[in-house]
C-alpha cells in the first residue's frame, strides 16, 4: 500500500522564544494565509504549542501537536482558570477545542514514582524543577501526590531552577540542601540538557539519595554515551512503549514497529523505518 502524496507549507518560527510571533504564523495558516490547510502541526515544545494554539483560537482548523506534554496546555486546570482558553470554563474543560496531542502529558509521569516510593516506606521527598511548562506541570502534579502519601518535604515547596548550566549556583545550592535535608527521594522535572548537568554535579558532591528520579534523561542516548555509569542510580520515565526492555528498544520508530504490528495485527509500512 502506498501513502497517498500529501500537499504541505512549512512556517520555520525559530526557537519560538518570541511567542507573538508564533501566534501570527499560526494565526495565518489557520485562517487561509498558506492556503486551504486540512491540518496544521504544532511546533515542538508546550510552550511553543500553547502560542500556536491561541493564534488559532477562533478557527476550527485541527491542530495536532507531537511534542506538547503540558496539561495546561490540553485542559483548563486550576492554575490556568484565568488564562485565555479557560475564561468561564471549569477544571476538566478542554482548553482549546481544535487542539489534539498525541504523547503522554507530563502531568502523568512522577506520580507513579512517588507512589512506588511510598510503598516501599520512603517518608521525605524533594522536587526542583527546570523553567517550563511541561517540567512545572509535571512537579505540581507529583507534588499533590506527595502530599495525598503523606510525604514530608524538608526543603519546601518543589524549586524552579531557571540556571542549569553544569556547575551552576543554583544546582550547586540545590545539592547542598539535599545533602543537608537527607530527602528520601528526589524527584527532578527536566529535559534533557539539566539532566546530564545535574547528573555530573551529584557525582561530583557524592551525593546520592535512596531514589533519584528525572525525567527526559534514562532513554535517551546521548545521556547514556556521556554519562555511562552514572545513570545507573538514576530512575525516571520515558514516552515510549513499557515494554520496551532492552537497549535496543529506544525511542525511534524502528524499534517499536513490533508493537504496532502486535497491536493492530497489521503490517507496518516502510515509511515507518524513514521516520
Amino acid at each position: 500500500t502506498r501513502l497517498r502524496n500529501i500537499s504541505y507549507v512549512y512556517a520555520d518560527v525559530g526557537s519560538g522564544s518570541n511567542g507573538t510571533h508564533v501566534q501570527v504564523v499560526a494565526e495565518r495558516m489557520c485562517t487561509g494565509g498558506y492556503g486551504n490547510l486540512d491540518f496544521v502541526v504544532a511546533p515542538f515544545s508546550s510552550g511553543n504549542t500553547q502560542n500556536a494554539a491561541l493564534g488559532c483560537i477562533n478557527s476550527s482548523v485541527p491542530m495536532v501537536s507531537g511534542g506538547a506534554a503540558s496539561e495546561n496546555v490540553f485542559s483548563c486546570i486550576t492554575d490556568n482558570l484565568n488564562d485565555t482558553g479557560c475564561v468561564e470554563k471549569v477544571v476538566g474543560e478542554r482548553r482549546f477545542p481544535s487542539l489534539f496531542g498525541v504523547i503522554n502529558l507530563s502531568s502523568q509521569y512522577m506520580e507513579p514514582v512517588v507512589q512506588l516510593t511510598a510503598i516501599n516506606g520512603a517518608k521525605s521527598i524533594a522536587f526542583f524543577y527546570q523553567k517550563s511548562l511541561f517540567a512545572q506541570t509535571m512537579c505540581t502534579q507529583a507534588e499533590s501526590a506527595a502530599k495525598f502519601f503523606g510525604f514530608e518535604e524538608p526543603l519546601g515547596s518543589a524549586l524552579e531552577i531557571t540556571d542549569y548550566d553544569y556547575g551552576s549556583t543554583e544546582y550547586s545550592d540545590l545539592i547542598s540542601n539535599l545533602q543537608d535535608k537527607k530527602p528520601d527521594v528526589v524527584i527532578g522535572c527536566v529535559l534533557n540538557t539539566a539532566c546530564k548537568n545535574f547528573v555530573n554535579m551529584v557525582h561530583d558532591a557524592n551525593y546520592l539519595p535512596k531514589f533519584l528520579a528525572l525525567s527526559v534523561c534514562i532513554g535517551v542516548d546521548a545521556n547514556e554515551e556521556s554519562l555511562g555509569d552514572k545513570l545507573n542510580f538514576v530512575s525516571g520515565p520515558v514516552q515510549w512503549d513499557s515494554r520496551c526492555t532492552d537497549a535496543e528498544c529506544s525511542e525511534t520508530s524502528a524499534s517499536l514497529i513490533q508493537f504496532y504490528n502486535q497491536d493492530t495485527g497489521l503490517t507496518a509500512p516502510e515509511e515507518f523505518n524513514k521516520a
